[in-house]
């Protein structure tokens, strides 16, 4: 990643060489262009107190005949004080874009960034944020969904890489914080070839909106807290549970500590439960 600054777009990043000179080839290599772009809203923008952001969808040209799908995520004074440095406002896009160039430098399977940006105008801070769309993707909760119609192969090496991909998040003690099946988008899906088209294609776990995350030290809280969330809003069956709690204990070289593990998020979960229930 390289800083690019100029008086008047504030501070610029790009993903790479090769990223800048794609967005150069479609005209979008400065902040303002790229934030005047018309585009639709794939999330409505979220309002509060000043501020806002939402996110749009953009295609690209690229060196191929496809084009490229992005990710557009704008903001205006919608930002967070951190601990480390509480007297300084940022953009959450910030926050995510840091997140997400360390997961990417970890090897954690998330949406690689090709351009962030921010700057001052008056009292409006604005934050850009484009990220490379997953190819052919569909939410964890709603593959879970038509397991059944899937190849039950299929449907284990992929709860398995989801257990693997998830515990290697938390051996470098990142917590997603907002783990739950939406979040967890699977690439290489097609609805209409229930069993891989060819030898050696796969679907492929990746990791979304990791604004939220953070680094803790104690994996075990990490592990607790995150797979509670997976497990309360994700539509398992008992057999397809077991088999991705198996995994992750195994990837995370937790496999002595699974059984208290299990216990921590069942409880954690039936304690949750209880808080919803009403009052008699």
């Amino acid at each position: 990643m390289f800083l690019k600054k100029t008086r008047h777009e504030g501070h610029q990043w790009f993903g790479s060489t090769p990223d800048g000179d794609i967005l150069r080839a479609n005209g979008l290599d400065r902040f303002e262009t790229i934030w005047t772009i018309e585009a639709p809203w794939v999330e409505e923008p979220n309002y509060r107190r000043r501020g806002w952001s939402g996110m749009s969808r953009i295609e690209l040209n690229g060196t191929t005949p496809t084009p490229i799908g992005i990710y557009l995520k704008r903001q205006e004074n919608h930002g967070y004080r951190s601990i480390e440095n509480p007297f300084r406002y940022r953009p959450t896009a910030y926050r995510e874009y840091k997140r997400l160039v360390a997961m990417n430098a970890a090897g954690i399977a998330a949406p690689e960034v090709l351009y962030y940006g921010e700057r001052q105008t008056g009292e409006k801070m604005q934050a850009i944020l484009m990220t490379r769309e997953i190819p052919q993707n569909i939410p964890l909760d709603d593959y879970l969904l038509l397991s059944g119609n899937r190849s039950p192969d299929e449907v284990r090496r992929l709860i398995a890489d989801t257990a693997i991909l998830i515990a290697k998040l938390h051996r470098h003690h990142f917590q997603h914080c907002s783990l739950y099946g939406k979040h967890v988008l699977v690439s290489g899906f097609d609805a209409a070839q229930p069993t891989p088209p060819q030898i050696g294609s796969k679907l492929v776990p990746y990791l979304i909106d990791v604004e939220k995350s953070r680094q803790r030290l104690s994996r075990m809280a990490i592990a607790v807290r995150d797979l509670n969330q997976l497990y309360r809003h994700v539509p398992w069956t008992t057999a397809q549970w077991d088999t991705f709690l198996a995994h992750y204990a195994t990837a995370g070289q937790m496999e002595s500590l699974k059984p208290i593990l299990a216990w921590l998020i069942h409880r954690k979960a039936r304690r949750k439960q209880a808080r919803r229930r009403p009052p008699v």
